[in-house]
């Protein structure tokens, strides 16, 4: 069942930024990264928590005005700039995130090489209706040729691969 979205309907009277911040914490990003974060926990026996978030503090950021949480490109803008001379200033003001993320890349150049040119080639995959099969088979072919998967490469194909399995589970 789909979540309840009644209290999503006075989101366009918002600012951008505040219906950007919404959306971000509950229907993006934030239950994205807690499913990852449970699934990578459990299938490894770790726990994990993520961090910051104490319901408090939640509500305490979210009714501070859009400038206080974000500004001069930086997100976090209240964490950092309380750790102002606290911490390296290389730390602090770092924009890079190294988050949690599987090693796809490596994935498809070794143990899913072969499934991945099964499916890519499959009659099923090519004829798809959803996505223009021959046009991914040769990016596809491409990449495992030059062994040249990059990240944004594999956030092109996965969801197709995804999508395709899905399907045939129909």
């Amino acid at each position: 069942s789909y979540p309840d979205r009644s209290e999503d309907e006075g989101l366009s009277a918002l600012p951008e930024a505040e219906r950007i911040s919404y959306l971000a914490f509950h229907r993006s990003i934030l239950p994205t990264l807690l499913r990852n974060f449970d699934r990578a926990s459990m299938s490894s026996g770790v726990e994990i928590r993520m961090p910051y978030m104490d319901w408090r503090l939640v509500t305490y950021a979210f009714s501070l005005p859009a400038e206080s949480r974000v500004g001069k490109a930086y997100t976090k803008r209240i964490l950092r700039d309380a750790m102002f001379g606290l911490m390296p200033e290389n730390i602090r003001s770092r924009k890079l995130k190294l988050g949690l993320s599987a090693p796809t890349p490596e994935w498809l150049l070794g143990p899913l090489r072969g499934y991945i040119m099964d499916t890519v080639n499959s009659t099923s995959f090519l004829k798809s209706k959803i996505w223009n099969g021959p046009a991914i088979r040769d990016f596809t072919e491409e990449r495992m040729k030059d062994r040249a998967w990059g990240w944004d490469d594999c956030g092109l194909l996965w969801p197709c691969i995804n999508a395709h399995i899905l399907m045939k589970g129909k």
